[in-house]
């Protein structure tokens, strides 16, 4: 049997969905009774209530992935959503190389600072909302020379 951890996390996930409106008619019993053929979540076998939690797992993903795909806003002339996409897998590609106790939005506020001279709110939906698409080139460029570094620097010395 579904043990009460697993049953709660089961009613957390529909909550989250907001498809549990706690009657036995409600989509989330619907979705129990599709995937298992049983009307009540107590009766679910410790396997059955693994197959539920993923499914849920699942819709809460996509609806996920359906919210990231709004696209930012960009203001013209500025940096435009690839010119930010490619700066911040930049970014995460130095902080694989050249790991730091610094954040990856941290590095790239500190990026931004050092090579642009100017500062940036992480904290706002669309902080690169002032700098301007010549501004955002440098700042790749900048960061790819970063990487590049770091990349030769971890890979150690080959006889230059």
């Amino acid at each position: 049997m579904a043990d009460n951890a697993q049953i709660r996390l089961i009613y957390a996930l529909a909550s989250k969905l907001g498809i549990n409106q706690n009657s036995r008619e409600d989509n989330l019993h619907q979705l129990v009774h599709t995937l298992t053929g049983k009307e009540s979540i107590k009766e679910l076998s410790y396997s059955e209530a693994a197959a539920v939690q993923a499914e849920l797992m699942r819709q809460s993903k996509d609806i996920k992935n359906e919210k990231s795909k709004k696209p930012i806003d960009v203001p013209p002339g500025k940096m435009s959503e690839s010119q930010q996409k490619k700066a911040w897998s930049l970014i995460y590609r130095l902080q694989e190389v050249s790991p730091s106790s610094a954040s990856a939005s941290e590095r790239m506020k500190g990026a931004v600072r050092k090579i642009l001279g100017m500062e940036i709110n992480m904290n706002n939906p669309a902080p690169f909302r002032m700098v301007t698409a010549a501004d955002g080139i440098k700042l790749i460029n900048t960061i790819k020379l970063y990487v590049e570094r770091a990349e030769k620097k971890a890979g150690g010395d080959d006889g230059h």
